[in-house]
């Protein structure tokens, strides 16, 4: 079984990438299963970072334990 942390060829985890895509659902149970969410980017940017640049404000209060 892979790492829930594991990296992309770009240097981008599921969580990352889920966090982008404004996916609430997916990070919650990324979280639940152990996803680091203080992991960087290569450009330096956290998941919370991800989703606040395109405006998904409630993955971002997630990913900042805001939201329960």
């Amino acid at each position: 079984m892979e790492s829930i942390n594991e990296l992309d060829e770009d240097g981008w985890t599921i969580l990352h990438r889920e966090a982008l895509a404004g996916n609430l659902i997916q990070v919650q149970i990324l979280l639940e299963l152990g996803a680091d969410k203080t992991l960087e980017t290569p450009d330096g940017h956290t998941a919370a970072e991800l989703a606040s640049i395109l405006g998904w404000t409630q993955v971002e209060r997630k990913l900042a334990g805001q939201v329960h």
